[in-house]
């Protein structure tokens, strides 16, 4: 062999070596990482593991709207309070996050039977409904969903409204 076929081969060698030290490094850094992502096996991480309960439900307009028709709804505007007020999701409470703290007991009173608690904003990328989502689960509140498509979903499918202070009540102002 000659001397470049040596030194070649020599560079291919040293290669091979520190690629499969990369590999055991990042494998191993991997395993030992909470959460890691799953690479070889077929096993999910327990993040791609969630119960249903776990799990936060993300409704449809039209899933929303026939829950609303149900009974079942109970929507929780996370929008500002003139949002809210110049239109909502019939009978829809406003919760910001900032209030959950003193609406918690009246939101609890209000948990039970087969009422869903759905969270809504303005729309797709607004990630206040989530965030009141999650700050009610934190607190026990365990029948929750998220309409994400919110606010603008709703109304880009002429679906009906209410607008005012509102209370709660189904059918509100009849607005739409």
């Amino acid at each position: 062999m000659s001397g470049f076929h040596t030194k070649i081969g020599k560079a291919f060698g040293e290669a091979a070596a520190i690629l499969v030290l990369s590999l055991i490094l990042a494998f191993s850094i991997n395993a030992l990482r909470p959460g890691g992502l799953t690479v070889l096996s077929g096993k999910a991480s327990p993040k791609d593991t969630a119960t249903p309960a776990d799990a936060l439900k993300i409704y449809s307009a039209d899933e929303c709207l026939q829950l609303l028709k149900a009974g079942r709804a109970l929507f929780l505007d996370a929008r500002e309070e003139g949002a809210y007020v110049s239109g909502h999701l019939p009978g829809a409470f406003h919760v910001p996050l900032e209030k959950v703290e003193t609406k918690l007991a009246w939101l609890k009173e209000m948990e039970g039977g087969n009422k869903i608690f759905i969270t809504y904003c303005d729309g797709q990328g607004c990630g206040k409904a989530r965030g009141l989502a999650e700050a009610l689960r934190k607190k026990g509140i365990k029948s929750l969903g998220e309409f994400a498509d919110g606010w603008q979903g709703w109304m880009d499918r002429g679906y009906p409204i209410d607008e005012g202070v509102g209370d709660g009540t189904i059918g509100g102002s009849g607005k739409n």
